[in-house]
């Protein structure tokens, strides 16, 4: 009866790392978990992933739903400690595979390769045998100047009565699969390193306005070491829409009163400096900013009407419109509105209704 070799605890545990299997494991475990990240909005308010959830279980399920999604970290699963753990288990296997792989690899690159036996050659999985009717020197000579034509170096060695021709392309790039190993580990302790020591924040930068802090999704502020400011902001908008092409902002960055850089952060084209990357992910009316317009009315008895109106967006994010009409004779009158709502200019038989207001309206460039 054969006698195992009785390993130690050390093989034991680099064999469970070395496994081919555990990756396998391990990855199947990253995708279906990452599939719920990627349904379930990551450090969203609860309402939002309750009403999300309700889609698939049902409104009386949803909230036990989000409550265990909350509690095995899927509300910000990446990260969340076992997914944390879950890279890093996944960096050692890679890691380990790669060691315990690599001297054969090395080997076989740096073995120089040696005639085959008989048996050898038939065994090959990819073989083809042609008959000849030039003599032996003669087919050799055409072999060697068709590998040669192709920049192979090739090996010769002399039989009893064969000659066998031998030689290798590309032997190198059976390193290749361990460059794609280190790249893999690379974008992992990249992630492991800003899942655990990074941050991620956000920030409402009205125009004129500075902050010198940032806040999380999850209340607390950070200070950044140093202010940034808002010069302006402007959108563009396609053609005839109320849909945006580009929005961008400027922004300045100042220590000690002093400014050190300047930029105009579009999308994908952030804002860097000392390690910390500005993006520019939304645009909209700050609570309580006020967006006036003036328009002008000339019905047909030539008498020109102003219309100062003024929208206001509270925090309760009603709109609110506060609209002067000037006829002609000069007397004001002032009229509050909301949506819906239905006026009239005086000494005209037009009337008009506050139905929304279109951010395509340009802004007062002068101001």
């Amino acid at each position: 009866m054969e006698n195992k070799e009785k390993k130690d605890v050390f093989d034991i545990i680099w064999d469970f790392f070395s496994s081919v299997k555990l990756a396998v494991v391990i990855l199947i475990s990253l995708s279906l978990t990452s599939i719920i990240g990627t349904i379930v909005e990551q450090r969203a308010d609860q309402a939002t992933n309750i009403a999300l959830l309700a889609k698939f279980f049902g409104d009386s399920m949803a909230p036990t739903v989000y409550n265990i999604f909350v509690k095995l970290g899927f509300m910000d699963m990446y990260h969340s400690w076992w997914f944390v753990g879950l890279l890093v288990l996944f960096s050692i296997n890679l890691t380990v595979c790669s060691l315990d792989r690599f001297p054969k690899t090395l080997r076989l690159v740096q073995t120089p390769m040696k005639p085959q036996g008989e048996n050898a050659i038939k065994n090959l999985p990819v073989k083809k045998e042609l008959s000849v009717r030039s003599g032996q020197t003669t087919a050799k000579d055409e072999v060697l100047n068709s590998f040669r034509s192709s920049r192979y170096r090739v090996f010769e060695a002399t039989g009893e009565n064969a000659v066998q021709l031998y030689s290798q392309k590309g032997k190198y790039t059976r390193f290749g699969v361990y460059v794609v190993h280190l790249s893999i580990l690379l974008i992992f302790v990249g992630a492991i390193i800003g899942a655990r020591l990074g941050f991620r924040g956000f920030l409402n930068l009205p125009e004129g306005d500075s902050y010198s802090y940032i806040y999380t999704s999850d209340g607390r502020t950070i200070p950044l070491g140093f202010t940034i400011h808002c010069n302006w902001y402007d959108t563009i908008y396609y053609k005839d829409t109320n849909t945006p092409q580009e929005f961008h902002s400027e922004l300045v960055i100042t220590e000690g009163g002093r400014e050190i850089l300047k930029k105009v952060v579009e999308v994908n084209d952030p804002l860097k400096y000392r390690g910390i990357t500005f993006y520019q992910s939304s645009y909209g009316v700050m609570p309580g900013a006020l967006e006036e317009f003036i328009a002008q009315d000339t019905p047909s008895d030539g008498r020109v009407n102003t219309l100062q109106p003024t929208f206001s967006r509270y925090p309760n994010s009603i709109g609110g419109f506060i609209i002067m009409v000037t006829p002609a004779n000069g007397q004001p009158n002032t009229l509050a509105l909301r949506r819906g709502d239905i006026f009239g200019i005086p000494g005209t038989d037009i009337k008009g209704a506050i139905i929304g207001f279109s951010p395509t309206l340009d802004r007062d460039r002068s101001t």
